[in-house]
């Protein structure tokens, strides 16, 4: 990440900023220890703009899970030579920061509400309240929630994070028990807290109130209607850990100023940063310029952008892109026991680029227990390219008679080359799809049996597709 970073430093410095002039851009950048009021030492790096007495606006910066304050120490670079104060931090049970990291609790937001309103100020000649907040997937979560419980921020910004943590981990009460296992090892277990220590018994076990209670409590959505600052969200285009309903909900639900750029990053399988680096960080320098340091000449963006696959090119729309759905029947009756799969295909005669969330219905049977259905779909091209398009699952109460179950994929943006071959998997884990597909792992009981009969996938796609 931080080659990459480095190698737009240069060109994006050189853009315009309506900042407090100092001298060619120079920073002083110190390393120190905040301590809480539990005593707990949370380590900070603070980059402070060379000037001529005059004061700056700042931005805080959140690193991601199982990360440190070093991720963000391109862009904290980035902000000074601007004339921005930059204040990175390690999260408590990060990096070299003490104390028990909770997931983001209640501990971390005091964490936050300290630094923010009382360490920073303390520390760097900020002017005023002229404060923003920038954030990445963990980071991100942390930025929304803590500007919801009270923390003042000028502006946010959130790049591939979550908006309701319970949907983006446990869409239809089934839990993405690969990617919470994977998160959860992020972060060594002596360094997380007793409440973070009890999450994989919960996923095992799908103990939904627990998980629900413990999403809750991490989640901005429903605070989102209470006068949030401007907040532009970041959401990757294919991200199955947080997927596109997440900023898109987010968007939706924030009543002030705010925008939403859909790009080519994010989480597997995709990386961040992506190809669309350079135009990301111009718009978030943009943002920052005019909703926290004060720029007069507002740049007249779309509400919504949406960047190709590749990155090089970019929509704007007033809202959501128009999509049109595209109906497959995958007619036929299979029986499979608990390792066993049942595969539907369909072709693509036209290029196809999915916008939202897939749709899987199935009529399904089953008298011994059959506890969740797992759905992958793959497209694979004509070069031989396998895609995975999308995937979800649902727990299943079934009985000898056919019942209608309902799988909702995770919302995406993928491109599908004309000519490609669709693959709908059906079964009781992702690995039935592929070993290396690690989504959902808690298998069905082993006894258990199904019969499923006529799928119809519904996939909601643009109408015009941005991606070549």
């Amino acid at each position: 990440m931080k080659a990459l970073l480095a190698a737009v430093l240069a060109a994006l410095i050189l853009a315009p900023a309506a900042l407090a002039s100092h001298p060619a851009g120079l920073y002083r950048q110190t390393d120190q220890v905040a301590t809480m009021d539990d005593g707990v030492g949370i380590a900070t790096t603070l980059y402070t703009p060379v000037t001529h007495g005059e004061k700056s606006p700042a931005v805080m910066l959140f690193h991601g899970l199982g990360q440190g304050r070093q991720q963000l120490d391109p862009v904290a670079r980035l902000l000074a030579q601007r004339g921005y104060i930059a204040l990175t931090f390690d999260f408590r049970g990060h990096g070299q920061s003490g104390g028990l990291f909770s997931g983001l609790g209640a501990r971390e937001l005091l964490d936050v509400a300290r630094l923010r309103e009382s360490w920073l100020p303390a520390n760097a000649p900020v002017d005023g309240d002229k404060v923003g907040a920038l954030g990445i997937s963990l980071g991100g979560g942390a930025v929304l929630r803590s500007a919801g419980e009270g923390t003042p921020f000028r502006a946010l910004e959130v790049i591939e994070t979550w908006t309701d943590l319970y949907q983006a981990f446990v869409p239809q009460d089934l839990p993405k028990s690969g990617a919470i296992f994977q998160f959860l090892g992020g972060v060594p277990t002596n360094r997380q807290a007793p409440e973070l220590l009890a999450l994989p018994a919960a996923v095992s076990s799908r103990d939904v109130p627990t998980l629900r209670a413990f999403s809750h409590a991490r989640s901005s959505r429903h605070l989102l209607g209470r006068g949030y600052p401007p907040t532009l969200f970041f959401q990757g285009r294919r991200d199955f850990a947080f997927g596109l309903e997440q900023g898109i909900a987010g968007w939706q639900r924030h009543a002030g100023p705010k925008g939403l750029y859909v790009g080519p990053f994010g989480h597997s399988p995709s990386r961040f940063p992506g190809p669309d680096f350079e135009l990301v960080m111009q718009r978030a320098l943009q943002w920052f310029d005019v909703h926290v340091a004060g720029a007069t000449d507002t740049p007249n963006r779309p509400a919504v952008e949406l960047a190709s696959e590749s990155g090089t090119s970019v929509q704007g729309y007033a809202g959501l892109p128009p999509t049109t759905r595209h109906v497959y029947s995958l007619r036929g009756s299979t029986t499979i026991g608990a390792s066993g799969k049942v595969v539907r295909r369909a072709r693509v005669p036209q290029l196809l680029e999915t916008f939202g969330a897939p749709t899987v219905q199935v009529r399904a049977s089953s008298a011994t227990g059959w506890s969740h259905l797992v759905a992958v779909l793959v497209a694979r091209t004509p070069s031989g390219q396998e895609i995975v398009v999308s995937e979800g699952g649902a727990p299943t109460s079934l009985t000898a008679r056919p019942k209608l179950v309902t799988v909702r994929l995770i919302s995406q943006a993928t491109r599908i080359p004309a000519g490609s071959r669709l693959e709908l998997t059906l079964a009781g884990t992702s690995t039935a799809q592929n070993l290396g597909n690690l989504l959902y792992l808690v298998p069905v009981p082993q006894r258990a049996r199904i019969t499923l009969r006529n799928v119809k996938l519904t996939i909601p796609a643009l109408r015009t597709p941005v991606s070549r």
